[in-house]
């Protein structure tokens, strides 16, 4: 689990978690240092609390990091694949 997120006060964040650890792990992607509870808010606004939205956004950022051929996953690696996602300029939602 994420470094201080609490499914006891949001179960939908602790399905978030378990989101991203899976695509992770299927991925062979480390999120431990990414992953903490300020990640996973900024990610459900980001996607809008769409599922279908968050899982776009984690395959395209772990896309990036198996073809970058690194295997830790980075809060830019996920900025520049939110940027991608949603056809905005890379650091206009800073």
């Amino acid at each position: 689990m994420g470094k201080s997120a609490d499914p006891l006060e949001d179960p939908d964040l602790n399905e978030l978690n378990k989101l991203v650890y899976s695509y992770a792990a299927h991925g062979g992607i480390d999120v431990d240092e990414l992953v903490d509870l300020d990640f996973l808010e900024r990610l459900d606004f980001a996607c809008v609390s769409r599922w279908g939205l968050v899982i776009e956004l984690l395959i395209r950022a772990f896309a990036m990091c198996r073809f970058r051929g690194v295997n830790v996953a980075t809060i830019e690696t996920f900025a520049e694949a939110y940027a991608q996602n949603s056809s905005l300029p890379e650091g206009s939602y800073e």
